[in-house]
């Protein structure tokens, strides 16, 4: 057993030097490089060669862009390489009144100033959605990004592997990805990527199959919900004509016998989904949040009982 483990410990310092000679660190340089032994420490690393691949792919678009900008518009060129269809909406526009009912209500601080909503069509997720959306219950949930991870994930989308022969390398990066239910989780997000003050920000809008772990109807993707304290009242639950659900309540929560909110782990639903072939990309919303002078609403939040 202890040979074993010694053999393990042994493997986790060479796997953790080839990591850093790979992928270099700033500091350590009067301090000893600690072995990657936490998960928290190697989830960590993942985000950040995520991160790397995001900022790889954008910067072959944008020296592509360059080198043909005496044949073609640099804007032009980094659109035709998304290889979608995005198009701004106007704000009398019942979807877009809808997003912004969404945005409002679901937004426990002061709502952000949206200042332009995208609709997003690509070709094989309007193909995938007709021939699943009977099946996969789809939910429009938000999913914060930053602008290199939005440029990434319009031009390959979620976890596409077609892009180049390296992907086979790069299959580790794959995890569950995490959407919300309410603006303000994924303002959170946006928040945490970001690390400026206010400024620009981007979140998407995304139909999300609800599919459960072992449901036969889906082999591809399936969605596990952890509860928060916070989450929209679902008496409000709009499906669209397409079968698509909108959680359009405002905030709310449960209460205990003596009328206290019931406390969970974390504050709003968040949703996790394995696998990426029946999430499609609906809406962009491009907004500005002044972090600095945000003010909370009462905390006079409907309850549940």
């Amino acid at each position: 057993m202890r040979d074993r483990i010694g053999e393990l410990a042994e493997k986790i310092v060479d796997l953790t030097s080839e990591y850093y000679q790979a992928v270099p660190q700033p500091g350590y340089v009067y301090e000893k490089v600690r072995p990657l032994d936490k998960l928290s420490d190697i989830q960590n690393c993942l985000d950040n060669l995520e991160f790397m691949f995001d900022l790889e792919l954008v910067s072959k678009i944008l020296l592509g862009a360059q080198l043909r900008i005496k044949e073609v518009n640099s804007l032009d060129y980094v659109y035709r390489s998304m290889d979608c269809q995005i198009s701004a909406m106007q704000e009398d526009e019942i979807e877009a009144q809808y997003i912004l009912q969404y945005i409002h209500n679901t937004s426990l601080s002061h709502a952000p100033a949206v200042e332009k909503i995208y609709s997003v069509s690509r070709k094989q997720h309007e193909r995938r959605s007709l021939s699943d959306k009977s099946r996969t219950n789809p939910w429009l949930l938000w999913h914060g990004v930053r602008i290199a991870k939005l440029i990434s994930v319009l031009i390959r989308g979620f976890g596409d592997k077609s892009l180049d022969s390296e992907n086979e390398k790069r299959d580790f990066v794959q995890k569950e990805l995490r959407f919300a239910d309410t603006f303000e989780m994924a303002h959170e997000t946006c928040h945490s990527l970001s690390k400026q003050i206010g400024g620009e920000r981007y979140v998407l809008l995304c139909e999300v199959p609800m599919t459960e772990p072992g449901d036969e109807t889906s082999t591809t993707s399936s969605t596990s919900k952890q509860p928060g304290t916070y989450f929209p009242d679902p008496v409000c639950n709009l499906v669209l004509t397409s079968g698509v659900t909108i959680p359009l309540g405002t905030m709310t929560c449960r209460i205990d016998a003596d009328g206290n909110p019931v406390r969970s782990l974390i504050d709003y639903n968040e949703y996790l989904v394995s696998g990426t072939e029946n999430i499609c990309i609906r809406y962009i919303v491009q907004y500005r949040f002044d972090d600095s002078d945000r003010q909370q609403k009462a905390n006079k939040v409907p309850t549940h009982s």
